[in-house]
This record gives structure tokens, C-alpha cells and sequence, in this order.
């Protein structure tokens, strides 16, 4: 029994000290950040990821700090990164548009298919916490619904039962879907950001094939294919060409 409990105490200091680092670290570079140290911050921060501690507050930080030093490239990629977990974070939405608002590259977009900005929408509008409980949510009410139906006396309360049963259960599903969908996104969402200062677009991966395009740094790519150390990619205006994984930030969690 008492070495059980000793046991126990040393799990609870071990899990509080590992708690607590990565705040001391993040204080540090806090610190580091106010004193205008942006290198020092930015190299605390990234300590701080290597270790999985991500988190929306930390990518703002980070992105804070490399924009501050001038990387624009790895500020926006911060930004975004940030946003995949926090979507509605309206300070990583400013900086990130300020940020944005400096990228060199004009390029007219392409309107997505009004159904995928729709779904893209829905699925951060809770991300895959929110949505997940809203599926228990509507799972465990449609049972009570249908529970109702089957234990009913009166006819009218029965239909209305079954009918509010069905419903929730129907959206039971699709909350998971979204659940689902939104938890890939964060892991990979499709995008990259161009993270030197300029980079050139080529047809086949390869450095000595004919160049497309230069972009530069900031850009917002979407991830088509990798060969090797290559990305197969598609700017925002649809066309189509080679860049370096080493240029690329890629914006999923899941790398």
C-alpha cells in the first residue's frame, strides 16, 4: 500500500513538472518577445512545438515574433497553423490578414464550389471537440426520442417522438461527419506556405526543368502530390508546377 501511494506521488510530481516546463519556456520567450529578442522568442516557441505542445496561442506568439523579425513566410505559416485550431480566433484573423496584405504575389483566385465553402464554414465553426459532442448530444436525444415513440401512451406524442428521434439521430450523423471532417483538416488540411523570400514555380520536379513562375514569400499553396523532396502544387489562380519541400511550410498538424 505504501509503495502504491508512493508510486502515485511520484506520477503527480512528474505530470506537474512536465506541466510546467513548457509554461516556464513559454514565459521565457514571452519575456525574450517583450524585449524585442525576437530570435531568442523564436527559438523558445519552437522548443516549446518540438516537445507537442501546440497550441493557438503559442502559433500566434510564434507568428508574432517571426513577423516582427521579418519572416513573412513563417509568420503566415504560423497564422494559419494557429487557425486550424482556433478558427474563430479573431487576433490570429487580424494578424493574419495584416500579414497577408504584405505578399507580393497577385494572383487572382478561384471561387470554390459554393457546397465546399459551405461545408469548410460549418466544419470550424466548432471544430472537432465541438462537433463531436454535439454528435453524443444528438445520439442520446434521438434515443430518448425514440424512446418515446416505442413507450408512449398517447398517439400524438408518440408520433412526434419518433419524428424528433429520427431528426436527432439523423444529425447525429452528420455532426460526426463534421467531427470527422474537421479533424482531418487539422491534421492535413492541403496547403503549404511558401516560406523563403522567393522560390521558383517549375514544370517537373526537377531544379534544372523550365520555370513557371517566381513566387515569393507567404504564399498559400494547395499540396497536390510529392515526389521525393518535390511537391506537386496549385496556386489560387489554378495553375499547376513543382516546388521544394525544404521551401514549403506545411500547414496540417499532422506533419
Amino acid at each position: 500500500m505504501r509503495r502504491a501511494c508512493l508510486f502515485g506521488i511520484f506520477l503527480w510530481l512528474a505530470a506537474t513538472l512536465i506541466a510546467q516546463q513548457p509554461a516556464e519556456v513559454m514565459d521565457q520567450a514571452n519575456n525574450a518577445y517583450r524585449e524585442e529578442d525576437y530570435a531568442r522568442a523564436i527559438q523558445l516557441y519552437e522548443g516549446i512545438l518540438k516537445i507537442n505542445y501546440g497550441s493557438a496561442p503559442l502559433y500566434y506568439n510564434l507568428g508574432n515574433a517571426y513577423f516582427k523579425s521579418g519572416d513573412l513566410g513563417r509568420a503566415i505559416w504560423s497564422y494559419e497553423r494557429g487557425l486550424l485550431l482556433s478558427p474563430r480566433d479573431a487576433d490570429l484573423r487580424h494578424n493574419l490578414g495584416v500579414a497577408r496584405s504584405r505578399q507580393t504575389d497577385d494572383l487572382a483566385g478561384l471561387r470554390p464550389f459554393f457546397l465546399t465553402r459551405w461545408w469548410g464554414w460549418l466544419r470550424s465553426w466548432l471544430g472537432p471537440g465541438g462537433w463531436s459532442v454535439a454528435s453524443l448530444l444528438c445520439m442520446w436525444l434521438g434515443v430518448a426520442g425514440l424512446g418515446l415513440w416505442r413507450l408512449g401512451k398517447d398517439r400524438s406524442w408518440r408520433v412526434r417522438g419518433f419524428a424528433f428521434g429520427f431528426a436527432l439521430l439523423l444529425g447525429s450523423l452528420l455532426t460526426l461527419a463534421l467531427s470527422w471532417s474537421a479533424r482531418n483538416w487539422q491534421r492535413e488540411s492541403g496547403y503549404a506556405v511558401l516560406l523563403p523570400e522567393e522560390a521558383a514555380l517549375r514544370e517537373a520536379p526537377d531544379p534544372l526543368s523550365e520555370e513557371v513562375l517566381s513566387l515569393h514569400a507567404g504564399l498559400k499553396v494547395k499540396t497536390l502530390d510529392r515526389i521525393g523532396e518535390w511537391y506537386k502544387v496549385q496556386l489560387s489562380d489554378g495553375q499547376l508546377g513543382w516546388l521544394p519541400a525544404e521551401a514549403l511550410g506545411v500547414v496540417g498538424l499532422g506533419r
